[in-house]
């Protein structure tokens, strides 16, 4: 289509086009063609814009940590694209709330905070160590260069310093932690009986007339989708990154701008300390006499077990490890590095509360030699990564230019730019393997452009790889023939009829149990059916079943000395339950240990912090215009 523009674009029809062009950029500008809708942005909040490609980079940083948090248990067909895409969005938009926010509000974070973060992070050190080498390598594996990680780093902490400002100020009363605490320590007795579909499945027969009966009634239903093959070519940063080369003046040119920050390890020190909360009851009293206790010969780390506040370190002896300028409150840091060696601070206020602050041990600031192999090794993939990045964008646009020039085959673009054409498998409009996983692929695979006018399609940014592709092969959808779908057929016929044949079994026993002719453990075991008596769980268990224990206590409690009964499917089996609920019991707040009373009441606070948070984001998203170009994608 465009090719047979270009042909005929030629003489006074030539002019004419140009003349249409020019109109409303002489009345609009070029503003005129880039709407709000426009494909480059799918969002405007205030005056920030949010891009096609931030998107699609959140969108692929999020799948693949659903990946690793769930391992082998991931399965991609139960993830909704549509859904996550517009969680992912939905994020990047209070984000971008939060950051204006933050903006306005003058919250800002250093250098050395965000390397002090960054350097304190185990995923980046070798034995308790920071490891640049480490450091590149896990950022390398999530598709990210140093510079974009310490950006979102800094967003972060700016963030955090929102958040500790709300959560510092939650209130909570003694009476909401002790119902609290009673709440969450519940414990519930039950018996339960499983119905177990394996069972029965064997003893149950799908003749060759109940499938073709099903066939014909659902065979509308029973298409073999739409799909297709591509060809296509990529533009890679990671091969550009290793083909560039480094100049050495380059490396000592970015060693002496960087030597103050990223290649200074700042002083640390190691602390301990003893925290009582501003909330409790006259902490600045409670503080004083713990420093006198100290002044007296106390252990400072015996105190700190029985005494401090913060959960976090209360049980370590207050350790809380080796500090560095810009990790902790300005009020606590100029104690800290005021003190020497086995010397403790006088009473320090902070918004967490009064401090007692003791100093263990002094490791001075350090500069990694230029000479280092460590050192030698980050100049040189962050010089890589820029002279790749320049490279790339520049190759970006021969890539468009040639793409467009040659719609009809890519073999001119892959000559130009010496790239190799790719093919990919077989996949529907719901995705397949390799880049037919991504949603900008497959949206560019059966567009109009490439499905039905047969051009390239626009280069498609996917993180750090660009690529162009056309159609290599499609398929139209059709409708499948008995033979292809009976074996389906068959298991789901049959899986119909067990669970038609355990629901009946279940709801004849829980009429029996409802009715008071007989308790769960009256009934007798059989094959498919399996009883289990008296079992208590608490509130949080994830034994027997956590589907089961959730729908325990979301029962209401019975009368003393009577019982509920219900009926539910197994999560995650075909079986179904039957469960009697007979006894609820509530934690009991007089008898928890203080340990057990503190953590109840950092668990509540962090509760009520969250929701208010959570009303300040929405209170902060009122104010701001937002619009979203897309209803789906």
């Amino acid at each position: 289509m465009l090719q047979k523009i270009r042909d005929r674009a030629t003489g006074p029809l030539a002019w004419f086009i140009v003349g249409i062009i020019c109109v409303p950029f002489a009345f609009f500008g070029i503003e005129a063609f880039r709407s709000d809708g426009g494909s480059s942005n799918v969002a405007k909040v205030g005056g920030d814009k949010i891009s096609q490609s931030q998107l699609q980079f959140q969108y692929d940083q999020r799948y693949q940590q659903l990946q690793q948090m769930l391992g082998e248990s991931f399965r991609a067909d139960l993830i909704d694209p549509d859904m996550l895409r517009k969680s992912v969005l939905d994020g990047l938009v209070q984000d971008s709330v939060n950051r204006q926010y933050l903006d306005r509000q003058n919250y800002r974070v250093s250098n050395q905070k965000v390397l002090a973060f960054i350097r304190a992070q185990e995923a980046f050190q070798d034995n308790g160590k920071f490891s640049s080498t480490r450091y590149q390598q896990s950022l390398a594996r999530q598709g990210m260069s140093p510079v974009q990680y310490e950006d979102r780093v800094r967003a972060y902490l700016a963030d955090q310093q929102l958040r500790e400002a709300i959560s510092d100020s939650a209130i909570i009363t003694d009476d909401e932690v002790a119902r609290a605490y009673a709440w969450d320590k519940q414990s519930r007795v039950f018996s339960y009986r499983v119905y177990k579909a394996a069972e029965l499945k064997a003893g149950i027969e799908i003749s060759d007339e109940a499938v073709a009966e099903r066939y014909e009634k659902t065979r509308s239903s029973l298409m073999a989708p739409e799909r297709l093959r591509i060809e296509y070519v990529a533009l890679d940063r990671d091969v550009l990154k290793d083909q560039v080369d480094v100049d050495e003046a380059e490396k000592q040119a970015l060693y002496e701008a960087e030597k103050d920050s990223r290649f200074t390890v700042p002083e640390q020190r190691l602390a301990r300390h003893i925290l009582i909360r501003s909330s409790s009851e006259n902490p600045r009293q409670t503080i004083e006499a713990l420093a006198e206790k100290l002044t007296q010969g106390g252990d400072f780390e015996e105190l700190a077990r029985e005494n401090s506040q913060d959960p976090g370190s209360k049980n370590k002896g207050g350790d809380l490890g080796w500090v560095s300028r810009g990790m902790m409150v300005e009020a606590f840091e100029e104690a800290l590095f005021a003190l020497q060696p086995a010397e403790v601070s006088a009473p320090v206020e902070t918004a967490f509360g009064w401090h007692l602050i003791e100093l263990q041990d002094i490791r001075p600031a350090t500069v990694r030699a230029f000479e280092d192999d460590a050192t030698q090794l980050e100049l040189e993939d962050l010089l890589r990564e820029k002279l790749a990045r320049q490279k790339f964008d520049s190759l970006v646009e021969r890539l468009e230019q040639l793409s467009f020039e040659n719609p009809g085959s890519l073999q001119p673009t892959a000559e130009a730019l010496g790239l190799e054409i790719q093919k990919s498998g077989w996949f529907t409009r719901e995705g397949g393997a390799g880049i037919a996983a991504d949603e900008l692929v497959i949206d560019a695979a059966f567009s109009s452009l490439v499905l039905k006018d047969g051009e390239n399609s626009l280069p498609l940014n996917l993180g750090r790889r660009q690529v162009v592709l056309r159609l290599l092969e499609h398929e139209p959808a059709r409708e499948q023939s008995l033979e292809e779908v009976a074996s389906d057929l068959r298991q789901k016929l049959r899986a119909e009829a067990v669970a038609a044949k355990l629901d009946a079994l279940a709801t004849a026993d829980l009429e029996r149990l409802r009715s008071g002719a007989a308790k769960l453990a009256d009934l007798q075991p059989q094959d498919w059916a399996e009883s289990h008596l008296d079992v208590r769980v608490q509130r949080n268990a994830s034994e027997p079943n956590r589907t089961l224990v959730n729908a325990v206590f979301s029962s209401p409690a019975p009368a003393p000395g009577s019982a509920s009964y219900n009926k539910m499917p197994m999560a995650g089996t075909a079986d179904f339950v039957v469960y009697e609920l007979s006894q609820v019991e509530n934690g009991d707040w007089a008898s928890a240990s203080d340990e057990e009373k503190q953590a109840s009441r950092a668990g509540l606070q962090s509760e009520r912090a969250n929701l208010e948070f959570a009303a300040l984001q929405a209170a902060l998203r009122e104010q701001v215009k937002i619009k979203i170009y897309r209803d789906s994608f």
